[in-house]
């Protein structure tokens, strides 16, 4: 058998992989020659192994593959194959590995596609096989018995292909092939990026681009014969293909294969698959390593070895710096180090890698300024820098090649620590987009305007910069979607949703993917009819269906908004970038919304609520002057008093302060959507004090606590509502005109204040505890027709246990015994239901079926004051009460409120953010084994604190650590319980809650024992309640 003589020159002029080989000297033409070298010289090594990670293990050796692809080649050869496209429509497994290499043994151009399954929707095959001009679709014979005449009715001209099953094909045929003549610019394969089905684009790839490819692979992952590869990457994706095929091939070492569904459905199977096989290199998009985290514990890591594992190669979307480290953290006990993190940039574009570390190197990862970075400047800071940006380098140019930034308008080179558009010029770029001569000119031959020397450069459409050597990529300029690793175009998506449902405006849809808790999400946004309707559930799961349908990848986020609203050109054409911008900065006009993070946290749901109201802040100079005379300054139970120095406040900013020169995350200020501090909100109030002045009593009844009562009592679905100066009023004016000496009052004993306030009314009281229905239910049958009618006060979130009470459990013991039920929503109204509308919203029930909603408008509204809703006639009846005369809400806190409320209705990923940031808190907390107790689903996140621990000592440990949280001594007989409360914000930050939870785990390992109760400077430690007095 003759081969070429190997000159690695061909293919990386600065690199000598020789010694990556010895003793062999594999040629480097084209992986045809190098299968047939194999073949010869190791006939009866494994190529490649296929297992499922549990029991199966199936090999392929040289010799088999060899006589496989000649059989199958001869079959495409006997078809007049040759420079013709054929489809590779195979499941995972060894048979695809066959297909493509028995196309290149024929000379036949491969075309990897989505395997054909059981009722998907064949057009997404058809569009890449008409543009492809496809004349036979390869696969297996169990493909092809599922498939009947009806399969292909959505696709009709896949009918004119010529199928072939080649696990059928006789390898007898294969004594009869010979070699084509193959030059290195021939095409080899047609590499159509992830899933486009409108105007799909083949990437073509010549032999020349693989080589110098899997060259470079081999040279940056420092590739030697002891290493092993393992692969699930999808066969159709350029990772998958050429990594986890083409580079084995190359190299001449064993490739261990696993189906995508395999890893997905148990990640687990990945990490036992690399201890079975002592897997050197594997690897995935940084959406892979999270599952790992989110889905392998502790307990089902026996067994596994990672200490072998010397690449972990990470690539094809952003990659993240807590993903790394958390994945280090977690799995350092079973060998795994953190200089195996190899992330890497690359595109199908480029074959596959473009940038990449050196092995042995950990990751480099730079902390910058955040509101710089997003303006383009590179300025770094500290890592406890309240701006701070973690961002990870994609490692180093690698030979042969020439990455420039360049400026994407005028494109002049920009020097390092610049950001602009990542430019690429090298042997591995592919040759442009099949059929598409103007998109090809466009991207695959750009020249610098200030040079005439380098290029032609392929325009990534990627935005970074050069720092210190080394790449780091920032966004995209394009408007490309990557999310879990896999690429598809908008407007392919926003074609489909438009023909989801006829209540969507056709050409008013915007895609685009946003970072949502570290992870890449696909948020879909589309104008409706002008028609009002309440219920948009139907059209956005029609959206759902038929995005997953159509382009296997499933919404993250649907929001529909307003007809007219959409960021679009002169011309009509969608701003997806204004769109995305709206999205990220609650500018949309939204109708209805659907989050699939909301959805997939029902089981964890953070956190809890509860705790005092708010005292009036001290007047303050200029814009904080009007937020304290409009009520509109949060200062809570402060826990200031326990700590020396206090805590400085950083203006503008509600949850930053100071230490001294330590920089401090506040979760002690239960202003949870910031509003407060809102813009809008405190000219509102300005405006208004201007006018009327701060009395509630002389500014009773204006037009502002009009607009403002109809504003509140559409909010939380009553039909009229009654605005007072703070909540203790609103228990006062209830119990004056609705509830007289004949009546029981009946309330929780886990809300000390309600309790405290009924045991001064003038009817009889009763406490129960509203973790006990049933025993509630029974002392309500004891009554009988004792009392003139039954009273049941609940606080949405009772006491300091943060866990919503069974509200439909309540409502159906409410018409059981004819009783009336006021419920207290100071800690639920604006943070719990997807909307911020209340416990109501939260359990999705009618809010009119309770009897009255009170509470406090000074937690997540913002601004001093309370109020009563209900029914018409009821607020009626409670308007003339003297201590609503007395103590009225004033015209600066109506104008504020009612600013806030339609902020709300125009801003709620204000809510969404908050709670998002909530469910993150509680899963971290719970997965470092805190106790969390019984909380979920609101902002206030209560931790116990062990047994014989001080919570103000942990508190004062937490304060070194740049936390600020409140602790809490709570006493109980003879035993005293500590907490540490969290309020937890729209405002937070996902690195601010990481930090609070990794701190307070820390600490709580190293608090001091309690000795006795906690004081400073004379002051208690015990917890102190919302009085309604």
């Amino acid at each position: 058998m003759k081969y070429l003589i190997p000159c690695w020159l061909e293919f990386t002029a600065n690199v000598n992989l020789e010694k990556n080989f010895a003793p062999f000297t594999p040629v480097s033409t084209h992986l045809v020659d190098s299968l047939r070298y194999w073949a010869e010289h190791c006939p009866d090594e494994p190529a490649y192994y296929l297992t499922d990670g549990e029991q199966q293990k199936i090999k392929l050796t040289y010799q088999q593959l060899d006589r496989q692809a000649r059989a199958i080649a001869v079959q495409l050869e006997s078809l007049n194959l040759r420079g013709e496209r054929a489809l590779l429509l195979y499941p995972p497994g060894l048979d695809y590995v066959a297909g493509l290499m028995g196309c290149l043994y024929a000379g036949t151009i491969a075309v990897p596609a989505y395997p054909p399954r059981r009722n998907r929707n064949m057009e997404r095959i058809q569009a890449i096989s008409d543009d492809a001009i496809a004349k036979a679709a390869l696969t297996v014979h169990e493909v092809l018995d599922r498939m009947d005449s009806s399969s292909l009715d959505s696709a009709p001209h896949l009918k004119d292909l010529n199928w072939i099953a080649t696990n059928r094909l006789s390898l007898d045929e294969a004594d009869r092939w010979e070699m084509p003549d193959i030059g290195s610019d021939d095409l080899a394969v047609l590499q159509y990026t992830s899933g486009s089905t409108g105007q799909p684009k083949g990437v073509m790839l010549s032999h020349k681009n693989i080589m110098h490819n899997v060259g470079l692979i081999t040279h940056a992952f420092d590739s030697y014969r002891e290493m092993i590869a393992l692969s699930w990457l999808p066969s159709y994706h350029d990772m998958g293909l050429i990594g986890g095929f083409c580079k084995p091939l190359f190299c001449g070492r064993p490739s261990v294969l696993m189906s995508p569904m395999a890893f997905l459905q148990k990640p687990l199977r990945w990490l036992r698959a690399i201890t079975e096989f002592e897997a050197t290199i594997a690897g995935g998009p940084n959406f892979a390593y999270e599952l790992c985290l989110q889905k392998i514990h502790p307990e089902d890591m026996e067994g596994l070895d990672l200490s072998k594992w010397k690449v972990a190669f990470n690539g094809a979307e952003p990659v993240r710096a807590d993903t790394l480290n958390s994945f280090t953290e977690r799995f350092a006990p079973i060998g795994f180090r953190q200089e195996t993190h190899y992330p890497c940039y690359g595109m199908a574009e480029s074959t596959l890698i473009v940038t990449g570390s050196v092995k042995a190197d950990v990751p480099k990862i730079c902390v910058f300024n955040g509101r710089e970075l997003d303006s383009h400047h590179i300025v770094p800071v500290s890592a406890d820098d309240p701006s701070a940006r973690s961002l990870v380098g994609c490692g180093r140019v690698l030979p042969d090649e020439d990455v420039v930034i360049v400026d994407p308008i005028d494109y002049v080179r920009l020097p390092d620590d610049r950001v602009g558009e990542i430019w690429v010029s090298s042997p591995s770029v592919a040759q442009g987009y099949w059929r598409q001569s103007e998109a090809t000119q466009q991207t695959f031959h750009a020249k610098l305007s200030d040079s005439m020397q380098g290029g032609p450069y392929l325009r990534t459409g990627d935005l970074g910069f050069l720092h210190e050597g080394h790449l780091f990529v920032t966004g995209r300029l394009k408007d490309l979607i990557i999310v879990r690793g896999v690429n598809r175009y908008p407007q392919d998506i926003e074609r489909s949703v438009e023909r989801a449902s006829e209540r969507l405006q056709a050409g008013a849809v915007g895609a685009f993917a946003v970072d949502v808790d570290g992870q890449e999400r696909l948020i879909v946004v589309s104008e409706v009819e002008r028609k009002r309707r309440k219920d948009w559930s139907d059209v956005i799961e029609n959206i759902r269906r038929s995005v997953a349908l159509e382009h296997e990848l499933s919404p993250d986020g649907i929001v529909l908004v307003r007809f007219g609203s959409i960021p679009k050109t002169s011309s009509g054409k969608i701003q997806r970038h204004a769109c995305r911008d709206c999205f990220l900065n609650d500018g949309l006009q939204v109708v209805a919304q659907w989050f699939a993070w909301d959805l997939a946290s029902k089981k964890t749901e953070l956190t809890e609520l509860e705790g005092e109201a708010a005292s009036r802040g001290a007047a303050l100079p200029d814009a904080q002057q009007i937020q304290s005379g409009a009520g509109l300054v949060w200062s809570a139970s402060d826990p200031c008093y326990y700590f020396d120095p206090p805590v400085v406040r950083e203006s503008g900013n509600p949850v930053k302060g100071t230490v001294g020169d330590r920089s401090v995350a506040v979760f002690t200020r239960p202003d949870f959507l910031a509003l407060s501090s809102d813009e809008a909100v405190m000219a509102s109030a300005s405006d208004a004090m201007q006018q009327f002045g701060m009395s509630g009593f002389r500014s009773a009844d204006t037009s502002l606590h009009r607009d403002a009562r109809t504003a509140l009592a559409d909010f939380v679905g009553m039909e009229s509502a009654w605005l007072c100066g703070g909540f203790a009023t609103a228990l006062t004016g209830i119990a004056s005109r609705l509830i007289t000496s004949e009546d029981v009052v009946l309330v929780p004993r886990e809300s000390p204040e309600l309790a405290q306030w009924a045991s001064n009314a003038s009817s009889a009281c009763h406490t129960f505890s509203c973790r006990d229905l049933v025993t509630l239910d029974k002392t309500l049958s004891e009554f009988g027709t004792t009392y003139r009618q039954k009273w049941i006060f609940v606080e949405g979130v009772p006491g300091f246990e943060g866990c919503p009470v069974d509200l439909p459990g309540l409502l159906a013991i409410k018409r059981k015994h004819d009783a009336r039920l006021v419920l207290d929503q100071s800690f639920t109204v604006g943070t719990m239901g997807p909307h911020g509308r209340g416990l109501a919203e939260h359990y999705d029930l009618d809010p009119r079926d309770i009897d009255v909603l009170a509470g406090t408008t000074g937690f997540a509204l913002g601004t001093a004051g309370g109020y009563v809703a209900g029914s018409t006639d009821l607020i009626r009846r409670l308007s003339g009460a003297d201590i609503f005369a007395r103590d009225g809400m004033s015209a600066p806190q109506a104008a504020a409120l009612s600013t806030i409320l339609r902020l709300l209705e125009d801003e709620p990923m204000r809510i969404a953010r908050a709670q998002s940031r909530a469910r993150l808190f509680l899963q971290m907390a719970r997965q470092r084994r805190l106790d969390t107790g019984i909380s979920k689903s609101s902002l206030v996140l209560l931790l116990d604190v062990p047994e014989g621990k001080s919570a103000v000592s942990i508190a004062q440990e937490l304060l070194q650590q740049g936390v600020e949280v409140e602790p809490l001594e709570i006493s109980s007989g003879t035993k005293n319980t500590g907490r540490l409360r969290f309020f937890v914000t729209s405002v937070h930050t996902e690195s601010d809650v990481r930090r609070a939870v990794t701190a307070t785990a820390e600490a709580l390992g190293q608090a001091v024992p309690l000795r006795g109760a906690a004081s400073r400077n004379g002051r208690s430690g015990k917890v102190s309640t919302r009085s309604p007095s």
